[in-house]
């Protein structure tokens, strides 16, 4: 990283700090995931597993990775009505994609 008051550096190193929170909401998903597959998703869980991914879509976006921004929202939408379970691992798995890269610039 360059210059230490460069704001996207600072985006970066706040990334850092808190990407455990976005690796805890992606555990969400896929517990929700694994609970919908064996027919035990429940309604606290879904609605966990929803506001994981909104939060996702939001946060992944500030953060400079809207690729897993889009994909959080996609999880999200899958999540809406009966969950699409091949829609919501196909977001699971671009939002892993998306964490582990780096920033767009």
């Amino acid at each position: 990283m360059g210059n230490p008051a460069d704001p996207a550096d600072e985006v970066e190193r706040l990334w850092l700090q808190l990407r455990h929170v976005a690796d805890e909401r992606i555990s969400v998903l896929e517990d929700a995931l694994s609970a919908a597959r064996a027919d035990r998703l429940g309604a606290e869980q879904l609605l966990a597993a929803q506001r994981a991914a909104h939060n996702l879509a939001g946060s992944l976006g500030s953060f400079r990775r809207p690729a897993g921004s889009e994909a959080a929202a996609e999880a999200e939408m899958a999540l809406t009505g009966p969950p699409d379970l091949a829609r919501l691992d196909d977001a699971i798995r671009r939002i892993r994609a998306a964490v582990s890269t780096g920033p767009t610039r």
